[in-house]
Formats: structure tokens, sequence, C-alpha cells
């Protein structure tokens, strides 16, 4: 296999991942209601990181969620924290800007830079 292809492989697969993320971040927030739950434990996975267990309560019921997206420093329990509440579905997410920066940003900018450095040594 020619290495010099690599390059423009990860710079792909990067910005799809990073368009995909956004795409679906965006679906999100339009689906949604900001609303506000509280940190009621801290799940410690020691390989992926810190997530924040959230309960809210939607409609007169309580319901709690792992969060996918918290990232170090965690919430503390007992943390009023912002949430996302899918209006058709009931599902939830913490609202957190910073996961947003860290798979979307981060993997578009990484994306360009991989694809131009790719394209720009390929022989």
């Amino acid at each position: 296999m020619n290495l010099d292809i690599i390059f423009p492989i990860i710079g792909v697969a990067l910005l799809l991942f990073g368009v995909l993320h956004e795409y679906e971040w965006r679906r999100r927030i339009r689906t949604s209601v900001v609303c506000t739950g509280r940190v009621v434990e801290i799940h410690d996975d020691a390989d992926d990181g810190y997530f924040p267990e959230i309960e809210y309560t939607s409609g007169g019921d309580t319901k709690r969620f792992r969060s996918a997206y918290s990232i170090p420093p965690t919430p503390f329990i007992g943390t009023d924290v912002p949430i996302l509440v899918d209006t058709t579905s009931g599902d939830a997410e913490m609202y957190n800007p910073r996961a947003r920066l860290n798979f979307t940003i981060v993997p578009i900018v990484g994306g360009l830079f991989f694809l131009i450095v790719g394209l720009a040594t390929m022989s």
C-alpha cells in the first residue's frame, strides 16, 4: 500500500466524524428544550473518564441518564447542570459546549490538517 494515501484517508475520516457529530448536535438542539438536571452519581471509567448520572423531572416523572459526553472536570454530586431533553423521544443529554469543541471542531481542524498535508506530500 502506498503510504502517501494514509494522511488523506485519516483527514477524510476525521472530517466525516466532525461533520456527522455537528449534524447530530444541531438536530438534537432543534428538537430539544434546555432544562436543569442534578448530578446524583459519577461513573468513573478508568479508560474513558468520568461520566455523571443526571436526574431530572419531565412531565411529572423523575428520570435518570448517564451522560455520554462529560469529561473531567466532572460536576460534583448535587450540582445542577443544564441538559437537553428531546421533545419527541424524551431522551436527554448534558448540555456541554466543551463536548462540541472536542467532538466537532477538533476533528474538523485535524481532518483539514491531515488532508492538506497528505495531499501536499503526495508524489
